[in-house]
This record gives structure tokens, C-alpha cells and sequence, in this order.
């Protein structure tokens, strides 16, 4: 196993509570609840100013596309998913409202649809990346689901709950 040498602390946004980090590691982005931004770090450039991206009202998880061109932030406040263009960090698009309280969100392995999981009303919602609007109708999942993840193949969903 390699061995992680230590390195000095990047200074982010207010309260990062997520962090994903692009398929190439050329880039990595932290989720920062507290004010409401993303922040992108570029690996090569460590010294160099961290670029803050705004987002929805509480930004609590993250996700990358697999394509490295897309990160997806869901926004626990106000129940949105925010798209940032990797390759500007600006927003690609406005943000597309998912449900109540989403606590994850994961990525399938072809780019083509976003998972996110809601607190209210314990579903999973299902978003077609391509149109940015529903692919289908909310997934009951109960109570308390607070992260997810997608099979390799794209052929499931696995909801954590608590």
C-alpha cells in the first residue's frame, strides 16, 4: 500500500462537509454547507487560489460525472441539484429541483442519469443528465435514506438508510 505523505490545509468555503474529485485527478471539489459554494481545487496548481462556485441553498453531496465534465451538487435546503461545468467551474445549467432534503447523489456509469436520495418524502430521485428533467417518477425508498450508490454496470441502485 503507498504510503500518503501530508501537505499543508487548503482553505475552502464555510463548513465543507463533501468532496469528490474529477476521474483524471486534475481536479478536486468540496462541498461547503455553510455558505452555500462550491470550491474547486486544481492538483496541479495546489498554491494557487481555490475558484468558489455559488450553489443552491446548503450544498451537502457531490458527485462527478464519469466523463469528468460535470459536477453534481445536491442541495439539502432547498431540495435542488446544482450542474457545474468542470472544465469553466461555472454553473452549466440552472439548478433542477429534485424533492425535499437530498442527502447524496451518485452518477451511472454512462453519464446519462443522476441518483439522488431524499429525506422527504424517502425517495430516490431519477434525473435524466441529458434533458435535466425527471427520467421517471420518484423511487419510494422509506425513511431515512442518506446515501446511495450505483452498480458498475448501471443496472442498480443501493440506498443506505438509517
Amino acid at each position: 500500500m503507498a504510503s500518503v505523505a501530508p501537505t499543508r490545509p487548503i482553505k475552502v468555503g464555510g463548513y465543507p462537509l463533501a468532496i469528490a474529485i474529477t476521474p483524471d485527478g486534475s481536479r478536486v471539489y468540496v462541498a461547503n454547507v455553510r455558505d452555500d459554494t462550491v470550491s474547486a481545487i486544481d492538483t496541479a496548481n495546489i498554491g494557487q487560489p481555490v475558484k468558489t462556485i455559488n450553489t443552491g441553498d446548503t450544498p451537502s453531496a457531490i458527485a462527478i460525472s464519469p466523463d469528468g465534465r460535470l459536477a453534481y451538487v445536491a442541495n439539502a435546503r432547498d431540495g435542488t441539484l446544482s450542474v457545474i461545468d468542470t472544465a469553466t467551474n461555472r454553473p452549466a445549467a440552472e439548478p433542477i429541483k429534485v424533492c425535499g432534503r437530498p442527502t447524496a447523489v451518485a452518477i451511472s456509469p454512462d453519464g446519462n442519469r443522476a441518483y439522488v436520495s431524499c429525506l422527504e418524502p424517502g425517495t430516490v430521485s431519477v434525473i435524466d443528465t441529458v434533458s435535466s428533467k425527471p427520467a421517471t417518477k420518484p423511487i419510494k425508498v422509506g425513511p431515512l435514506p442518506l446515501g446511495l450508490a450505483v452498480s458498475p454496470d448501471g443496472s442498480r441502485v443501493y440506498v443506505v438508510k438509517n
